[in-house]
């Protein structure tokens, strides 16, 4: 039952890299920025703006309040990325069970009791996976893609501000995450207007009228 993991020396020297880059990367920062500390109600608030449980929850509280045909319809799809995006993480970290790195000094946020595994960074999958799902279903304006794009930025930078994660697990987390949001809608995922409604209306006992098979 989980037997000792074999990593090959390949591996072994691409971890090292890996640790040994984020490291300077980090310091480098730190050098020019002073401690992350200064940084911690900001950082916080953008790690907490990228956290699973808290885009689920938001989902779900939408779905119940807004009677709005496309807002469910969104919210919807959202919901069933989400769920896949944390399956897919939850799966690849189970696998290569990397460790996090050690925590900054007097972090209090640390999350290692929650999720002690780092590769991939699930924040980076799911800001991936929301700006492609958004750049590839809706003709956004500049306006919706500059904070859009801003905010993506600064969830997977504070993956690395925060250490909560090596480069690797970013750059991963990034790929995945886009990969991720193109098999939502090769394969059809990303539902219709009224297949969304229609679900909602079924689950929360609805009648809903928009649809045709409606009586």
């Amino acid at each position: 039952m989980g037997g000792k993991r074999v990593v090959t020396p390949l591996l072994r020297r691409i971890l090292d890299w890996d640790v040994k880059t984020t490291n300077n990367v980090l310091a480098a920062i730190i050098k020019k920025t002073g401690p992350m500390r200064k940084y911690s109600t900001t950082l916080s608030a953008v790690e907490m703006s990228g956290n699973g449980i808290v885009w689920l929850a938001s989902c779900v509280v939408i779905v119940f309040m807004s009677s709005d045909l496309y807002t469910r319809h969104l919210v919807v799809n959202l919901l069933i990325a989400l769920i896949a995006d944390l399956i897919v993480v939850a799966v690849v970290k189970a696998t290569t069970r990397r460790r996090r790195p050690a925590p900054l000094t007097g972090d209090p946020f640390a999350i290692q009791k929650i999720d002690q595994f780092s590769f991939p960074s699930g924040h980076a999958t799911r800001a991936t996976m929301v700006c492609t799902l958004f750049a590839i279903q809706y003709d956004l304006s500049m306006l919706l893609e500059v904070p859009l794009y801003t905010w993506f930025m600064s969830v997977v930078a504070s993956r690395l501000l925060l250490r909560r994660h090596y480069i690797l697990d970013i750059v991963s987390g990034i790929m995945i995450g886009w990969l991720t949001a193109l098999m939502l809608v090769i394969t059809g995922a990303w539902i219709s207007v009224d297949s969304a409604n229609y679900l909602v209306a079924y689950l929360l006992d609805e009648t809903y009228t928009g649809a045709s098979y409606d009586v």
